[in-house]
């Protein structure tokens, strides 16, 4: 994440944020993983008041603020990303964060179910993104308590995209939970595995 910063400062070095949003973008996006939210949320605010028409830049802004702890603030964006691309799958999971974050994890479901409709609708197809709201869908029935439905949507999610390692991660969780420690292991332990040959492959030489 460190060289990901680098390589969008150097971009802004060459070509400024007025005419490189692409550097400014990447440079927002890898101060929020580098966990840098002051600066993340200064950046977002940059961004939105170079390409305010862009909905991209108010979700950079509310993950930000999210991020920052500043809850009106972030709410206060969504809307403004709401006038803009109401429908979309990025506006309607910025919808459901802000509602987990305040208790009402029932509108949260509701939103991440609106988000995949829409991402059903998607052309061309995008399987992975499908199966990411069916992930979303399932973790709030587990922290509802819902282990059933947590269920049926981890599966609908890798019968929809095969493998996926969100949905086998939480599914392994879900058997944790159950007690079924056998069951989770079997599931952790690929995954594990996974893990440690794409570290070893982003290893330098």
């Amino acid at each position: 994440m460190a060289a990901a910063r680098r390589a969008a400062e150097r971009s802004l070095g060459t070509v400024p944020a007025e005419r490189n949003l692409g550097g400014l973008t990447a440079l927002t996006q890898a101060q929020l993983a580098g966990h840098c939210f002051p600066e993340a949320v200064a950046s977002a605010r940059k961004l939105c008041d170079l390409a305010p028409e862009k909905s991209f830049s108010h979700a950079l802004l509310v993950d930000a603020l999210l991020e920052y702890g500043d809850r009106d603030q972030a709410k206060a964006a969504l809307e403004r990303m709401s006038r803009i691309d109401p429908e979309s799958i990025v506006t309607h999971s910025r919808r459901a964060s802000i509602a987990l974050l305040s208790g009402d994890s029932a509108a949260a479901r509701d939103q991440f179910r609106a988000a995949l409709l829409v991402a059903k609708q998607l052309t061309p197809p995008m399987p992975e993104t499908v199966a990411w709201c069916h992930v979303q869908l399932g973790e709030v029935a587990f922290q509802r308590g819902n282990w059933d439905d947590s269920e049926r949507s981890y599966q609908a999610a890798l019968k929809v995209f095969p493998n996926y390692y969100a949905a086998l991660d939480h599914l392994a969780e879900l058997r944790a939970a159950r007690k079924d420690y056998a069951g989770a292991l079997a599931l952790y332990q690929p995954l594990a595995a996974r893990s440690a040959g794409c570290m070893f492959r982003n290893t330098p030489d």
